[in-house]
């Protein structure tokens, strides 16, 4: 499984030389709050059920302060 911005959709390419299946789920911010939409929560429903042997976060340079946002509660929604 690969949680990624678009940086990381082009990984995906090579992914499939070593990997019977990929499921992106691409991390996309389009209101612009990208600390409250890349959060581990958003993508929490979809790890549990396809239970992925591997999940790869790929970001671009840009988007690697995202990474500060992953499990942070106060930027969960309703929190």
């Amino acid at each position: 499984m690969l949680v990624g911005d678009s940086f990381g959709l082009n990984l995906t390419n090579f992914l499939s030389y070593t990997f019977k299946e990929t499921i992106e789920l691409f991390a996309s911010t389009p209101n612009g709050n990208e600390y409250e939409n890349f959060n581990m929560k958003r993508f929490e429903n979809e790890i549990k059920k396809y239970k992925p042997d591997v999940l790869i976060i790929c970001l671009s340079e840009s988007g690697i302060n995202r990474l500060n946002y992953l499990y942070r509660k106060d930027y969960e929604k309703g929190q």
